[in-house]
């Protein structure tokens, strides 16, 4: 008898651990689902002023706009690519972290104290020496994540 309750309790505790990952894994999803909804409405309302600003020829900062632009659309692909395989792309995150300070020093770096222009450099030029040093094996591990999971992979 006590065997049979022990083994119910494990039972039960397995079902409770697996009902919270569930659970968790659920909450994860809708608001990566939502941040990818706000996402794609972000930029698609940032384009729109964008072309707006070009066609009143007031772009000042049309460049500074298009590059914003595309690090809107890396985080997009970020957000998919977890979608996909509940696995964060090192190599997405840590463009994003090369690009997005780096626009803001080509383009905005009247907006900050030189302290912060150079730490922007810093970072930038640390994450580019990572990205450059190990960027076979970030591309080797998405896509066994990838494979793992039946995707077709296109970089």
């Amino acid at each position: 008898m006590s065997h049979l309750r022990a083994l119910l309790t494990a039972f039960n505790k397995q079902s409770l651990t697996k009902n919270i990952a569930l659970l968790t894994n659920g909450a994860v999803f809708l608001f990566l689902s939502l941040t990818i909804v706000i996402l794609v409405i972000y930029t698609t309302l940032q384009t729109v002023l964008l072309f707006d600003a070009v066609l009143r020829l007031q772009a000042s900062d049309i460049v500074h706009d298009v590059a914003y632009i595309i690090v809107l659309v890396k985080a997009f692909r970020v957000l998919l690519f977890y979608l996909q395989t509940q696995h964060l792309s090192i190599k997405y995150l840590i463009e994003i972290s090369i690009i997005a300070p780096a626009i803001e020093i080509i383009f905005a770096s009247a907006n900050f104290s030189f302290s912060m222009n150079l730490l922007f450099v810093v970072f930038s030029l640390s994450n580019l020496i990572i990205y450059l040093t190990y960027y076979e094996k970030l591309s080797l591990i998405d896509q066994e994540r990838y494979d793992r999971e039946s995707i077709i992979f296109r970089s």
